[in-house]
């Protein structure tokens, strides 16, 4: 690693401080930082204080090029939102020029305004960044808008949201931005629109999600087993919190998943449906033997 320093602070020598090539070159350099402390330990302030500073030198040797310098805002807001500082996040959304400018693989630096904002526990704060001009609303903010409708407990707005994004003009192909490009990200989107279905206990519209959300997967060339994992506990949380079908669930959490083949995240919130369904199942089984219907 030593020598690889030096060797790379002899070619930034070289390059100078002004212009594009020194941009992409502290760019490349941020990424390093950032990638080896996410390998290593995510809470070493060396490698974090390295990462930052790498960044905002990428920044400012973009400072001509707004588009460039949007990217690398972006890129800086990404990567403190896998390792949780979304406070930090917010500070570098807000340095884009253009925060509506489609140029980062992760979404807009609104939409990534509005992530950091969620996770904050700053629903209301996230919608009003959520305001896109015209109606060119791209499927990740249209997802970011139903989350935090849902925080703020409107579930009649989370389905307008949703609604919006099948809207005429959004069906004649007014999405804009990498990420839109994914087909994950409008599965993501159904499975919102299914919660929010459920929390008006409309079972027509949430199937219709569901039926929505399976298409989409098979847009990403082969089954997806996390996304699979991610429909089949939405489906059966559906059925335990508005239908109360127990078996039916209980046909949704059959299969056996690992944390390594669907992700941690995911795995934990199907063990969550699991246990949730193990104590509905006891729960019913307690009624019966005191011979109550259960509800």
């Amino acid at each position: 690693h030593a020598v690889g320093r030096k060797l790379f602070a002899r070619a930034l020598d070289e390059i100078g401080t002004a212009g594009t090539a020194s941009g992409d070159a502290w760019l490349i350099r941020a990424r390093a930082y950032a990638n080896r402390q996410h390998e290593g330990d995510p809470t070493s302030s060396q490698d974090f204080s390295a990462a930052v500073d790498a960044f905002a030198h990428a920044f400012g040797a973009h400072a001509g090029n707004p588009g460039a310098a949007t990217y690398v805002a972006a890129d800086a807001a990404q990567w403190l939102l896998t390792i949780d500082r979304p406070d930090v996040a917010i500070e570098w959304c807000e340095r884009a020029r253009d925060e509506w400018r489609a140029v980062h693989p992760a979404g807009t630096a609104a939409e990534l305004k509005a992530r950091a904002l969620l996770a904050l526990g700053r629903p209301a704060s996230a919608l009003a960044v959520l305001a896109p001009p015209g109606d060119n609303v791209t499927i990740s903010a249209c997802s970011l808008a139903i989350t935090a409708n849902l925080a703020l407990l409107r579930p009649i707005q989370a389905v307008r949201e949703y609604q919006a994004l099948n809207s005429p003009a959004q069906a004649a192909g007014k999405h804009s931005g990498l990420a839109d490009e994914l087909p994950g990200r409008r599965v993501e989107c159904e499975l919102l629109g299914a919660e929010a279905a459920r929390e008006l206990l409309d079972p027509n519209a949430a199937e219709a999600c569901f039926g929505q959300a399976q298409q989409c997967m098979l847009l990403l060339g082969q089954a997806d087993v996390e996304f699979q994992a991610r429909i089949s506990t939405a489906q059966a949380l559906f059925e335990l919190r508005a239908t109360g079908d127990i078996q039916q669930a209980r046909a949704y959490l059959r299969d056996e998943f690992e944390p390594d083949s669907v992700g941690e995240r995911t795995w934990t919130e199907y063990q969550l449906a699991c246990a949730e369904l193990a104590d509905r199942r006891g729960h019913a089984e307690q009624l019966a033997v005191l011979g109550v219907e259960p509800p």
